[in-house]
């Protein structure tokens, strides 16, 4: 091999492949995908591994690539390291703006189906809506544990699981406004997506979603689920916002595009290869 690249922090992958780069002389790159665990019995675990490992990984390849900002500042608590921020890839050939729109009004949750990644926060917020709106339709789309609860419970919220990535890019194009109530995200991926179709955000103010966000939504504190359902109703209504949010969340987006990201880290491959 010429390099060795690994992914996401904490993992036997990243151990072993940089173990392997350094036994045989090679340079290590290393996408590190930090996601600290929300439960205090991994979060212990994974100190260990900062400790014993992560620091080593960081501080010995030749260059890391931290999503943004937030992560890298997080990183860098462990270990000094040659950080160079790339973020995450969206593939723009999938995710792209539609011209057409749902007939009526939609607004959309996009996520894993996880209590923290607050897909039942978006249906009760959906349905206090729904009682007061009824020109308004509402999704839910995603796959994951929560997804009997919240069939059982959906109301006129329609939960669409198992769609292929075109179906899920063709439903967020088709969508008035994106709702992620999330308790932590350390890029985002599904609010990059819905960025890159032109469909604002609403999400919360948490992890790295402002970067991710940039002026492509609005956000509130996690938490603030009356604030979070004003913000959903007001932009709703109002479309000469709607449509300047929309610009601005295809314009942030254009960052996570393939062609982007891949010359980011290819430039870099070439620097430390020659």
């Amino acid at each position: 091999f010429d390099l060795i690249h690994s992914f996401h922090y904490g993992f036997f992958p990243a151990t072993s492949g940089f173990s392997f780069a350094k036994k045989n002389n090679i340079p290590h790159f290393f996408t590190t995908a930090f996601h600290p665990p929300s439960s205090s019995i991994k979060l212990s675990l994974m100190s260990v591994y900062n400790h014993s490992q992560g620091k080593y990984i960081l501080s010995g390849s030749s260059a890391v690539f931290p999503f943004n900002e937030n992560e890298k500042k997080q990183l860098s608590r462990y270990s000094k390291g040659n950080y160079n921020i790339v973020p995450c890839p969206v593939n723009d050939e999938i995710f792209y703006p539609r011209k057409s729109k749902f007939p009526r009004k939609t607004i959309t949750y996009i996520g894993t189906l996880l209590p923290w990644k607050g897909p039942q926060i978006a249906l009760e917020i959906f349905k206090q809506i729904a009682d007061e709106r009824k020109d308004l339709d509402f999704l839910i789309i995603g796959t994951g544990p929560m997804e009997d609860h919240l069939r059982k419970n959906s109301g006129r919220v329609k939960v669409l699981t198992n769609l292929s990535t075109e179906q899920v890019a063709d439903k967020l194009s088709r969508s008035d406004i994106v709702v992620c109530p999330t308790k932590y995200e350390s890029f985002g991926s599904a609010i990059a997506e819905s960025m890159m179709c032109g469909t604002p955000v609403i999400s919360t103010r948490v992890g790295a979603v402002p970067e991710t966000v940039g002026l492509g939504g609005v956000l509130v504190d996690y938490g603030s689920w009356d604030t979070m359902k004003k913000e959903i109703i007001d932009l709703v209504d109002d479309d000469a916002r709607k449509k300047k949010i929309s610009q601005n969340a295809i314009k942030h987006a254009a960052n996570y595009k393939y062609e982007k990201v891949s010359s980011k880290i290819y430039n870099t491959y070439k620097e430390f290869i020659s």
